[in-house]
């Protein structure tokens, strides 16, 4: 990636902790009356930052881009299940921090083993149809995209939620 797309790799990012007028996106998560609106913004100034750096990054001609985009709607839209999946795990970390047990702790990593194991093979899965529907090269850069903008937001989701007790 040239230095621009890691410019906007880091935007992404920063929009987790400054959608929210500043605080942490772990602190805005853990709070309950404000949790789905805060969200839904997260989420809309997500799809539109990465929807640029995608588009930016994938660098496709236009008849690419006619596969990739409808391809892309599917995938982001399985890939929300994970994140949903995601944010219910760091709702229910955050709602037992004070009271966690083993037990509680087994859960929460059992699941984030599975979410991630989710989404491993919901990326697989989308390698597959771009390799099939355009080419290995080009989907092998979706992979790379999509791998560096989820390393870098849950880099920063880990760095903001406190360790366990």
């Amino acid at each position: 990636m040239n230095r621009m797309n890691r410019i906007g790799l880091s935007t992404v990012v920063a929009v987790l902790a400054l959608t929210a007028g500043g605080r942490s996106a772990a602190a805005q998560v853990m709070e309950g009356a404000q949790t789905n609106k805060y969200l839904e913004l997260l989420r809309q100034d997500l799809r539109t930052q990465k929807t640029a750096l995608v588009t930016e990054a994938m660098n496709l001609t236009d008849s690419q881009a006619e596969i990739f985009w409808p391809i892309y709607d599917e995938y982001s839209s399985e890939m929300r299940q994970v994140w949903d999946g995601r944010i219910a795990n760091i709702k229910s970390f955050a709602e037992n921090y004070e009271r966690m047990t083993n037990d509680m702790a087994k859960q929460l990593a059992d699941r984030a083993f599975k979410l991630d194991e989710q989404q491993g093979k919901v990326l697989k899965k989308y390698y597959n149809k771009y390799a099939k529907a355009l080419d290995p090269m080009t989907a092998g850069r979706f992979v790379q995209i999509e791998s560096a903008i989820y390393n870098l937001i849950s880099l920063q989701l880990s760095a903001e939620l406190p360790l366990m007790k």
